[in-house]
């Protein structure tokens, strides 16, 4: 899956700095930027190539303006911005996920946006340039600290071969049963018992992951994480027994799945041919290019099913470009720029990074057949809405993930228990 990229070929920290010169009497001299900012990125190459390319766009149209970009390998990229910010020593844009942006918010270490600098007179006509629900995370008392990038709603995507072997019709699967009895038909296992080909694919030993596919879980289950002022856990609630129940079943009962099957992500197998569903977010079709996979022709993408087969929609989830609060006011402006010219290039986001912007505009400019390698996640993008916030969110989560980690390694998992004490660890972190 997408960042599958980082774990197969870390890069180390690069900086990209472009220095103009001019000329004078006698010889030559370096010219001072007006602004210089830092930008920092997660390492994820089909982005990464992308960046370099319009932040040399973004400097020959603002020649006043040079920018410093620096890649960080993924998994270090959150706990070095926060040790950046603890010791002033982050830089003027950086990255956030939706799930750490509320603690940066409750630590004021975000600059809110200037719809002028965008080009817009007012809040109203900036907010209503972006898509649906884009905004409605970043956007705290009246006012958006970041512009969301790389939008991600599930799909679950399948190996069109596999299935057409199988003789079921993946678009007839409406349901988490339904989806569980046809990954126990095409899973395959070798004489010892040990998966060789995966029914369905979770994400597996991930923290972030088991935030992305228990969101949407919750949601379908309508259960809450925590009561609507945020003040107590209300997780021990038995429709959410139906989630990891589903997590247990999945490997125990269907024996269709398997933590250990991948050491992370599973799109090397999918790619193999090893995988006949999986979890998928909006990267499915850059992340599996390399390995000759083609949409519609090898894989295709399906709606994520639902406890009782009904439409309840998904969790979507955004990494978000967000500006350093001290920083001046000159840097601001010059880093809000940045993010707008950035946010303007969404055509190319899609063609040339695989990922989608929810700035508008863009579509029109992409061609349909382009566009329909993506509508299924433009359909779940549609009916999604994002999580909901909370400073302490990384925190609360632990307890959760315990819960599906034990599902996954247990077949006789006591959810009641496990919910019963994951409420209450969540409720000393809350109150």
């Amino acid at each position: 899956m997408k960042r599958h990229y980082t774990r197969t070929a870390l890069l180390v920290a690069v900086l990209f700095t472009v220095v103009t010169l001019c000329g004078f009497a006698g010889g030559a001299q370096e010219k001072v930027s007006e602004v210089d900012i830092t930008f920092w990125q997660h390492s994820y190459p089909p982005l990464n190539a992308w960046t370099q390319k319009h932040i040399q766009g973004f400097m020959a149209a603002n020649p006043g303006i040079t920018v410093n970009f620096e890649l960080i390998p993924f998994e270090e990229y959150i706990q070095k911005v926060f040790t950046a910010l603890a010791t002033r020593q982050a830089p003027e844009v950086f990255e956030s996920d939706d799930f750490t942006f509320a603690q940066f918010i409750e630590n004021k270490a975000l600059h809110d946006i200037d719809p002028v600098v965008f080009g817009y007179s007012n809040l109203g006509d900036f907010t209503a340039a972006f898509e649906r629900n884009s905004l409605e995370l970043v956007t705290v008392e009246g006012k958006v600290f970041a512009i969301p990038y790389d939008w991600e709603a599930p799909v679950i995507g399948y190996n069109i071969e596999i299935f057409k072997k199988a003789g079921i019709n993946p678009q007839s699967l409406k349901t988490w049963k339904q989806h569980g009895q046809a990954a126990q038909k095409t899973a395959v296992h070798d004489s010892n018992g040990v998966l060789t080909t995966a029914g369905m694919c979770f994400v597996h030993n991930i923290g972030e992951y088991y935030q992305h596919i228990g969101n949407t879980l919750f949601r379908q289950a309508k259960v809450s994480i925590l009561n609507k002022n945020k003040s107590a856990a209300t997780l021990n609630d038995p429709n959410a027994d139906r989630v990891f129940q589903l997590w247990n079943d999945m490997i125990f009962k269907y024996k269709a799945d398997d933590p250990g099957f991948t050491g992370s992500f599973y799109t090397e197998e999918f790619g193999q041919g090893r995988v006949a569903m999986g979890w998928m977010l909006t990267w499915a079709n850059s992340i599996l290019a390399p390995h000759d996979y083609k949409k519609g022709r090898d894989f295709d993408l399906i709606p994520v099913p639902t406890f009782e087969g009904g439409d309840t929609g998904t969790i979507s989830s955004a990494w978000n470009w967000v500006v350093n609060a001290n920083i001046s006011n000159a840097k601001a402006d010059a880093s809000t720029k940045f993010l707008s010219y950035k946010s303007d290039q969404g055509d190319t986001f899609l063609t040339e990074a695989g990922l989608v912007s929810p700035k508008k505009g863009w579509r029109e400019k992409v061609s349909s057949e382009d566009l329909a390698l993506y509508d299924e996640i433009f359909n779940s993008l549609g009916r999604s809405r994002p999580h909901d916030p909370h400073p302490k969110y990384q925190e609360i989560w632990k307890p959760i993930i315990k819960v599906f980690q034990t599902c996954e390694v247990d077949p006789n998992a006591n959810v009641r228990q496990l919910l019963k004490v994951g409420e209450q660890e969540i409720n000393d972190i809350v109150q």
